[in-house]
């Protein structure tokens, strides 16, 4: 592609050469997208300013045309590409290229890799940031989305229906047409025919039970009698020749929890069998990854398989196995976290706690444990599939990517980040996990100033935590962050602190869970209760790859105590870490004045300039979430102190 090349099948962008223009307003890229999907590029500045404003008086709409012209001149850096004349707005589509068409033509010239199916998966969602904007512009989108979606589908059946190519081949295709099309029992059936040439007749089932769920869920319907015969035929196969399935890189992680060897200790059964039970149910506590019952594992007791033989008996992706041995008064358990796939030892650690703790009833060192398998396992499947298409990976994985791209707190990555989780919770409604996370997203975009529809995002954060939690009402997090939306959103003080109560009896032990209620703790004036919880949710999770937002919370705890110089190290650890997180950039300015630090202070407010473009201290003091006005008002002086500015220039969207 040469010239300008407008990018709508994954996320929006524009750029030229290497150079990538930075428009995030919706109605900005609304215009541009419109003109260059439009014929001939043109449209009258009368019909535009109806479609970008259509619930305003048309002068006004005129108005706002014009002062949007003016912004996008600014943020094109005076470029030609948009041109106008007193009536009409054009776009030289000359210049312009867009990658849908590219993407066509890779597809039809047999080109499959990674990005291009990452494509086609994201072309149901390709430009719903700007959706909203008219009903006119809506169907506008839906038009071309379809008209794209079908060209596309067209070209998948005839190569996912070429016997010549490798099956694996076929299969990413078929799985990319099922994105386009869920209904599309053509390409259920080349999935499910291209997982039993892979020996994996197990997915082969799994998704035509997926398949008839959803017929009989949305349609009321059954899968036609082509469809049935398939899976008949598959599943006869496999009773007649029970293989050992090696897992697809899309089949569900889960992980084995064996019985710990105690030889050379006096510890009775039972105590040895509780373990595990707690390990167990601790991490199927988690929702994700799937846990294997421990009414399999327990007939391991007293045995040591290798990994591998886990993996073939239970068909378990990790296998966490230990050893304890007692000296005195203390118990010392080595842990392992090891791939069944190979024997490989992910991860491995020693614990050491009292020997009456593993006589407790919640068995406390159980959740010691719990706490380093758990990222341990989300760290090794993040580096497995980093290479894999998203049409191969599950709503978990894509929840893992998703997580990695959005605290790395750079615009590009954290919006590619939002349309993984689309994925997720479109391909998995039911996934409570994706939508706790895009909830999140929501969150994130709003208090770093990303979000030009605020409003629309808020409602669309509380939309997903009420899905979490219908879906998972006894996870503590997503209870959690629900309550830190009703106070940091909302200031609904008595609910929040009532949903931090509940969640922390759900989940006292999951660092998840307490982090999230360390901040909002010091916002509700129980500053010393917030550092406590956010000291231990850091011992609980020592390796945690987010350990920057870790910090950050702590450190709005230890402001709140008055304790400021080490809310001004914890926040300065935090930056060092991720120099881009607009929120503890604030904490950690007024704790550094707080303590008469005023250049490094100004140092760092000029660099928050640059990552929230816009940001007034006046309208931060009316959004901060500190209960005492007080508070409040002195958080906001100390950020005055520093520089940051009173009031911002007005931008118009």
């Amino acid at each position: 592609m040469t010239g300008y090349v407008l990018e709508i099948t994954d996320f929006w962008r524009l750029s030229f050469e290497d150079k990538i223009f930075q428009i995030k307003a919706p109605r900005a890229r609304a215009l541009i997208t419109f003109l260059a999907l439009t014929t001939g590029g043109m449209r009258s500045r009368e019909y535009l300013a109806q479609l970008l404003w259509p619930d305003v008086p048309a002068t006004k709409a005129r108005a706002s045309l014009r002062q949007l012209m003016l912004v996008l001149k600014q943020d094109l850096q005076d470029a030609d590409l948009l041109q106008q004349s007193r009536n009409d707005i054009s776009l030289d589509q000359s210049r312009i290229s867009t990658d849908v068409d590219v993407l066509i033509g890779r597809l039809e010239g047999g080109e499959h890799n990674e990005h291009t199916l990452a494509q086609v998966g994201a072309l149901p969602h390709a430009l719903a940031d700007i959706e909203d904007i008219s009903e006119d512009l809506s169907v506008w989108l839906r038009a071309q989305r379809e008209r794209i979606v079908a060209r596309v589908a067209t070209c998948l059946q005839t190569q996912y229906s070429d016997r010549a190519l490798p099956a694996r081949m076929r299969n990413r295709l078929a799985k990319a047409a099922q994105e386009l099309d869920p209904f599309d029992e053509d390409a259920v059936r080349v999935v499910m025919a291209s997982h039993t040439e892979l020996n994996n007749s197990v997915a082969a089932l799994r998704v035509y039970g997926d398949f008839f769920d959803m017929l009989d869920r949305e349609l009321g319907a059954e899968p036609s009698v082509e469809t049935q015969d398939l899976a008949v035929s598959i599943k006869l196969a496999k009773d007649k020749n029970p293989v050992s399935v090696m897992p697809a890189v899309s089949d569900e992680v889960s992980v084995a929890v064996l019985p710990f060897d105690a030889a050379g200790t006096d510890l009775p059964e039972h105590i040895i069998i509780g373990l595990m039970d707690h390990v167990t149910c601790q991490l199927a506590g988690l929702r994700a990854p799937a846990v294997i019952s421990s009414n399999s594992t327990r007939r391991f007791l007293r045995q040591h398989p290798e990994p591998r033989e886990i993996g073939r008996v239970l068909q378990a992706t990790y296998a966490v196995t230990g050893a304890i041995r007692t000296d005195g008064e203390k118990a010392v358990i080595s842990v392992q976290l090891a791939k069944t796939s190979d024997n490989r030892v992910v991860w491995a650690n020693r614990h050491v706690c009292a020997l009456d703790d593993l006589y407790d009833v919640n068995i406390p060192i159980a959740a010691e444990i719990v706490q380093v398998v758990s990222p341990s396992i989300n760290s090794a499947e993040l580096t497995r599939t980093v290479a894999t298409p998203l049409t191969e990976l599950e709503p978990y994985h894509l929840l893992l990517r998703a997580k990695d791209l959005i605290f790395q707190l750079s615009w590009p990555e954290f919006e590619r980040a939002g349309v993984l989780l689309k994925h997720a919770t479109t391909q998995s409604p039911y996934f409570a996990p994706a939508h706790a996370l895009m909830a999140e997203w929501f969150a994130i975009a709003i208090w770093q100033g990303w979000s030009r529809t605020p409003q629309d995002d808020q409602e669309a954060l509380e939309g997903h935590l009420q899905k979490a939690i219908s879906l998972s009402p006894g996870d503590g997090r997503a209870l959690a962050l629900w309550g830190h939306s009703q106070l940091v959103m909302h200031r609904r003080y008595g609910k929040a602190e009532q949903a931090f109560e509940t969640a922390l009896q759900l989940g006292p032990n999951d660092a998840e869970t307490l982090i999230w209620t360390v901040p909002n703790f010091a916002f509700l004036g129980q500053p010393e209760r917030g550092v406590a919880i956010g000291e231990k949710a850091m011992k609980l999770s020592p390796l945690d790859p987010f350990v920057f937002r870790n910090e950050h919370f702590l450190s709005v705890a230890c402001y709140g105590i008055g304790d400021f110089e080490r809310a001004a190290a914890l926040g300065q650890s935090s930056y060092e870490r991720v120099p881009n997180y607009a929120s503890n950039m604030r904490t950690t300015i007024a704790a550094l004045v707080a303590v008469g630090r005023l250049n490094d202070a100004r140092y760092l407010a000029s660099q928050h300039a640059e990552v929230e473009q816009g940001f007034s201290v006046s309208e931060f003091f009316k959004r901060a979430a500190f209960r005492s006005e007080d508070t409040r008002r002195q958080f906001c002086d100390r950020l005055l102190s520093a520089g940051m500015p009173l009031d911002a220039a007005l931008t118009q969207d």
